[in-house]
């Protein structure tokens, strides 16, 4: 079974916890239609729900969350890709804007924040 792995970076971390520092799992929801910035999918913190958001180091700035590959077809999560986080008006919601590929011979650092999301196996 594939699965993806979404690593916010720590400016993406803090920006979603800024938003709502009570919520400790990730909501997707899609997009009506695809926005001229490439969005198609929105993100936030919730309370409750079913993909947990958990600390990917011991300093807690940098998070991330593993989904099915269902989950991420749903939210139109595109694997080796980067996105930044733009507001998307009230309720905590965040756009995913398509940013960079991930590739191996031409690391980016994204200054803004963002996710990487990566294919994992199993």
């Amino acid at each position: 079974m594939t699965r993806y792995a979404l690593n916010f970076n720590p400016a993406g971390t803090q920006l979603l916890f800024d938003e709502n520092d009570l919520g400790d799992y990730l909501e997707f929801s899609k997009l009506r239609k695809p926005l001229k910035s490439g969005a198609t999918t929105k993100v936030r913190l919730v309370e409750d729900g079913a993909i947990p958001f958990t600390s990917r180091d011991e300093n807690l700035t940098r998070y991330g969350a593993a989904v099915s590959s269902k989950t991420a077809s749903f939210a139109g999560l595109v694997g080796g890709k980067r996105y930044t986080l733009k507001r998307a008006g009230t309720g905590g919601w965040f756009n995913l804007v398509p940013h960079s590929k991930i590739t191996k011979s031409r690391p980016v650092r994204m200054k803004e924040a963002g996710v990487t999301v990566s294919v994992i196996a199993g």
